[in-house]
């Protein structure tokens, strides 16, 4: 980052995994409940991201918890990311506004189709999971925050599959999934290649809750 815009690397701060893991825990609580807001969480993730990561930025910098790259706030309105081991991540801070108004649109529609759908089935289950791995690596490669995508994406993912009744415990927001074959598999869905990252969430998927849409 140029001039006094910090990177920002939460893990030099003390505790920070700690403290992210116990409010992931607060903001995944009220995920089963049948009034949950799912659409618009998922479609509108920054009140989580503020959540989640209030007090961890670079000093001086609160902004960079809860609002997205290329908007208007000092050094946000600039910033790259670089992921060196995928080039395809991280569109330029110009245009982020834009994709994600494209994925909260994807996201609302795709969940009002899922919902008018015949109940819950094999077939349903595998739609539904094709559709929550699509979104979560559309926000990814968007990689709207300065920092903590990853988490925020599990929380799509998650909050997606709590509204058909599944919980993935090992898809948690915090600590990251196990890793082979997680980064792997985001790797091989960005290039079309969707079936390793689809069948990593249906492994993992415990039934837990009615669906709200039955």
């Amino acid at each position: 980052m140029a001039g006094d815009c910090p990177e920002w690397e939460y893990d030099k701060i003390p505790d920070a995994r700690q403290k992210i893991a116990e409010r992931a825990r607060v903001e995944a609580k009220p995920i089963f409940d049948r009034g949950y807001p799912t659409a618009e969480r998922a479609a509108d993730t920054r009140k989580t991201h503020r959540a989640l990561f209030k007090g961890l930025t670079p000093p001086r910098h609160p902004q960079y918890a809860g609002e997205y790259r290329g908007g208007a706030s000092e050094c946000l309105d600039t910033y790259r990311v670089l992921i060196r081991l995928d080039p395809l991540v991280g569109r330029p801070p110009e245009e982020v506004a834009t994709a994600m108004a494209e994925l909260a649109d994807f996201v609302k529609e795709g969940l009002d189709i899922l919902d008018k759908r015949v109940p819950l089935s094999p077939v349903k289950l595998l739609q539904i999971v094709s559709f929550a791995c699509q979104a979560f690596v559309n926000f990814l490669t968007i990689h709207p925050y300065a920092n903590g995508n990853g988490h925020i994406g599990r929380f799509i993912v998650g909050i997606i599959m709590a509204r058909y009744g599944y919980d993935i415990p090992r898809f948690q927001i915090e600590p990251k999934p196990f890793d082979p074959p997680y980064s792997a598999s985001i790797f091989a869905h960005r290039r079309n290649r969707k079936e390793r990252l689809e069948r990593l969430v249906l492994e993992n998927l415990v039934a837990c809750a009615p669906s709200r849409q039955e």
